[in-house]
């Protein structure tokens, strides 16, 4: 039998590289079987990830020194981890790091010593620890290689056979620890993740195969993503960031995590560098808490009662917008309209738009704030992510985007696309409450079984004919953010008059009027309409509000009782996308025609048309 002396950094990437390639072909399995702690048949991917990260990593160390190799695994695990398994097997590299990162090489002795570390070190990532889980499997793993090398055994190879072999009987038993899983008929998913790795780099020792030359995309949205239960999850939001600083206290953290009302807290990572996973409602409160201890990046919540509830229909449309746009969160939800969430930031803290903090508690910020409020686009990752999610449960992909003149969200949307993918990038050409309606529209039709083909004509029609108009109290913070000039503002201020702004075809806002200043703008807004849309024309229209909702109801009011075919008017909350900009008290006005969107799918429905107002023959709405 091959003997194996000692481990040095060489030797150490090339099993990672090995397990990393067992993992990638193991996901789907892993998938399959991911009913604990959530049913959302992820595990498997979201392990990958976080030894794809690894893997990037190592093909860039030249190093063969132990101790950098074992920090560059450690690092990357950290920094690439994702979900409640990748944390735990994040901490689990942790611990081997922390064992022996100043040997030049790693012997039988050291080797236990490490893995036992290791083990330990994991079990603590979890705020709650739970029998029949990865780290039950580490544990057994780690047991074994320290019983076989305290009866004299001085071969890593055989302790890791002999390790492996315990790891295999441990998974065995998790149903009989974990009473869903057993009810399932499966074993621990991640558990099983844990196993593959081991397995990869026994593979690798018994067979010589090759190293893992990491080129492929391992988010191939139409493999990932199994969804296995449609329940409602314990919290709606996976939450995650990296907390960094100098000296983190990774239990002290976790222990204020702990007084929140959340599940499935995970904190893997050292003193320098952790990541945090957590099931949370208010994902702004674990930021927050992780704030207090050091820098905050790469937040990120995903709605995980979104992706159940967009389950039920294989072949329906998933639609799926970002935050630019403002919904009525009911109706957002009813119509299963995903939300990517914008970026906004005072000076170098980042938030992430809506989940971060709520839309009433960011207008208070930002009158009370010396820093302009600060937009940027989401990561193509957040994107990426999304769609994988949601691939594997939908006939396509729907996504509506924020106005590509505004902001350059469209391109991380698109920079997630793969070719081949039935995903589809639409321009709103709008913002706020004008693609909020879009994307309403969009959410019917796929509701009501169209397709995308025949949907986007509809839509390009709809945008043509959709518009929003906004007035704000003040110009001062458009000044601030530099999104107009100083001058304008100041000059606004002497003649005493604030603009109209109005979405154009091309997706700009441009001056489109002027009211007083210190007027009523519910009825400013109301007077601009009615000279340029007839009572009888046939339309929905969408309010949305920076903090002040009895400006917007007094708006909603005065519009029901003049527009005598108004069918359908919403009040939303106008969200930092538009609002950095625009200031608290901004009002926003979003209005679109009313015409047969599906004439061969619902034709009891279709709503009679007089022929004024078709779109075609919409009155001019310029000025």
């Amino acid at each position: 039998m091959l003997k194996i002396a000692y481990i040095n950094g060489s030797r150490l990437k090339r099993a990672m590289l090995a397990a990393a390639r067992q993992l990638r072909r193991q996901r789907q399995a892993i998938n399959r079987i991911n009913v604990f702690p959530v049913a959302d048949g992820d595990t498997g991917t979201n392990l990958l990830f976080t030894l794809r990260s690894i893997s990037q990593a190592l093909q860039q160390q030249a190093d063969r020194d132990l101790g950098a190799v074992l920090e560059a695994i450690a690092a990357a695990a950290v920094d690439g981890a994702r979900g409640n398994s990748g944390a735990i097997m994040a901490q689990f590299f942790q611990g081997f790091y922390e064992s022996a990162r100043a040997l030049p090489r790693m012997h039988a002795a050291q080797f236990a010593a490490a893995v036992g570390h290791a083990s330990s070190l994991a079990g603590q990532a979890m705020a709650e620890p739970v029998d029949g889980t990865m780290p039950t499997v580490q544990k057994a793993f780690a047991e074994a290689v320290s019983r076989q090398h305290d009866n004299g055994d001085q071969d890593i190879h055989s302790l890791l056979r002999r390790g492996l072999q315990a790891a295999r009987e441990a998974l065995r038993k998790t149903p009989e620890q974990l009473p869903v899983l057993r009810s399932a008929g499966v074993v621990d998913a991640g558990a099983q993740g844990f196993v593959d790795v081991l397995e990869g780099i026994q593979t690798l020792i018994d067979t010589g195969a090759a190293t893992l030359v990491d080129n492929d995309d391992v988010l191939d949205i139409r493999e990932d993503h199994v969804l296995i239960d449609h329940s409602n999850p314990e919290h709606r939001y996976c939450t995650e960031c990296i907390v960094e600083g100098d000296g983190l206290q990774r239990q002290q953290l976790m222990q204020e995590l702990k007084t929140l009302d959340a599940s499935c807290l995970v904190l893997a990572g050292g003193a320098q560098r952790l990541r945090m996973h957590i099931h949370v409602d208010h994902p702004g409160a674990a930021f927050a808490v992780c704030r207090r201890h050091g820098e905050v990046t790469q937040q990120k919540a995903d709605d995980m009662f979104m992706q159940t509830t967009s389950a039920g229909d294989r072949q329906q449309i998933a639609i799926v917008t970002d935050t630019g746009a403002d919904l009525p969160e009911q109706l957002a939800s009813e119509l299963r309209i995903s939300r990517v969430p914008l970026r906004f930031n005072f000076a170098d803290v980042e938030y992430l738009d809506r989940l971060d903090m709520s839309v009433a508690e960011f207008y208070r910020r930002l009158a009370n704030s010396r820093e302009p409020a600060q937009t940027s686009q989401p990561p193509s990752g957040d994107y990426r992510r999304l769609y994988g999610t949601l691939a594997d449960h939908a006939g396509g992909i729907l996504n509506i985007t924020v106005s590509g003149a505004l902001s350059g969200t469209i391109h991380a949307a698109r920079q997630a696309q793969r070719p081949g993918e039935n995903i589809h990038v639409f321009d709103s050409r709008n913002a706020s409450g004008g693609q909020g309606l879009l994307a309403i529209a969009a959410a019917r039709m796929a509701a009501a079984g169209i397709g995308v083909g025949e949907m986007l004509p509809v839509l390009e029609r709809l945008r043509a004919q959709t518009f929003t108009i906004a007035v704000a109290r003040t110009l001062s913070h458009a000044a601030r953010g530099g999104r107009i000039p100083g001058w304008l503002a100041t000059l606004s201020g002497w003649l005493g008059v604030q603009p109209v702004l109005k979405t154009s075809a091309s997706g700009k806002l441009k001056p489109a009027g002027v009211v007083a200043t210190g007027s009523d703008p519910a009825q400013a807004m109301v007077n601009w309409i009615r000279r340029r849309l007839p009572a009888d024309y046939a339309c929905r229209m969408l309010i949305s509000h920076g903090d002040d909702r009895v400006a917007a109801e007094r708006l909603q009011a005065m519009l029901q009782r003049h527009f005598r075919a108004l069918q359908e008017c919403w009040i939303a909350e106008t969200g930092p996308a538009i609002g950095a900009h625009a200031g608290p008290g901004v009002l926003v006005l979003a209005v679109q025609p009313v015409f047969d969107v599906e004439p061969e799918k619902r034709p009891e429905q279709r709503p009679e048309q007089r022929p004024e107002q078709r779109p075609e023959q919409r009155p001019e709405l310029e000025p």
